[in-house]
């Protein structure tokens, strides 16, 4: 079989790409880059929010007669 061929001619058998890429999900390799990069995602999401919420809570503290935020 010629090593730059994706489809192989006999049924039934996988080329070595697509062993490898089963090989690597299989071990949790691709599963904990997904986890790693769902994370993250999640922790980013969170510092906006919060930055987002304390600049919101300024404002009004402001907008109310409080301290000035500047």
């Amino acid at each position: 079989m010629d090593d730059l061929e994706l489809f192989p001619r006999r049924p039934g058998r996988l080329s070595r790409g697509a062993r490898s890429a089963i090989a690597l999900f299989g071990s949790g390799f691709v599963t904990g880059m997904a986890l790693a990069l769902l994370f993250s995602t999640l922790v980013r999401t969170i510092i906006i929010a919060a930055a987002v919420v304390i600049v919101l809570v300024a404002l009004a503290r402001a907008a109310l007669g409080g301290r000035r935020p500047f």
